[in-house]
């Protein structure tokens, strides 16, 4: 009986592996543009206005916010929490925003 599931198990991983291996990744183009925050700018107000470039893998808007912030984490909000700011999310007036996202390429 072991050796019945084994053989099972290991045709269904050739199964799956040659149907991945066929899997075409549709053509797209990563873009990324420098946002430059304006006083009453919020991370959410932002999103919102970029995930509509993002054309090749849809987003939520909650999403999106997370993946500028994540991008952005380094630059931004890692000194912050060290000094006043302890949410690591505020963002501020002057403050640089590198936005990335993906379009889908047509044929």
């Amino acid at each position: 009986m072991r050796m019945l599931t084994k053989a099972i198990l290991v045709a269904g991983v050739i199964a799956v592996s040659a149907t991945l291996a066929g899997f075409v990744i549709p053509p797209h183009i990563d873009k990324s543009e420098t946002y430059i925050v304006k006083k009453g700018d919020t991370l959410w107000d932002i999103a919102g206005v970029y995930m509509k470039k993002n054309t090749y893998a849809p987003r939520q808007q909650d999403e999106f916010m997370h993946g500028i912030i994540e991008h952005n984490y380094d630059r931004l909000f890692v000194p912050r929490v060290t000094s006043h700011d302890r949410s690591g999310a505020t963002i501020y007036p002057g403050d640089e925003l590198e936005i990335v996202w993906q379009e889908k390429l047509d044929k």
